[in-house]
């Protein structure tokens, strides 16, 4: 694992900025670190239609990328494929994939890469 895996690793939180082609067969990822922020913002809380889900964003703290905060630019000059997921629907790997690494995983046996 290299150092820029290991200061990924380091964040508590990630979010993708930014996913792009920048030039013909490669690929660059923009990633920001968050931290914790404030309350989620009434404007916000009062256009969620399902109660429930209100409920919930009523006690949680918004993810923010702030001062401080780091900017990751991950480039690959040459990519066959890649996917992205939502967090929020995405189930975790299943058993029996393997990799290094706690937010930045380099998987060397995965149901992807089957």
């Amino acid at each position: 694992m290299n150092s820029s895996s290991v200061a990924i690793d380091g964040c508590k939180y990630l979010y993708l900025d930014s996913i792009s082609e920048p030039d013909e067969g490669g690929i660059l990822l923009v990633i920001k670190e968050a931290i914790a922020g404030g309350k989620v913002r009434q404007d916000v809380l009062d256009s969620e239609t399902i109660p429930e889900l209100r409920a919930i964003l009523t006690g949680c703290l918004s993810i923010e990328h702030g001062l401080g905060c780091k900017v990751f630019k991950i480039y690959w000059s040459r990519y066959i494929a890649y996917a992205v997921e939502n967090e929020s629907y995405a189930l975790g790997q299943p058993h029996g994939a393997s990799g290094t690494g706690r937010l930045f995983i380099e998987y060397t046996k995965s149901a992807y890469l089957d």
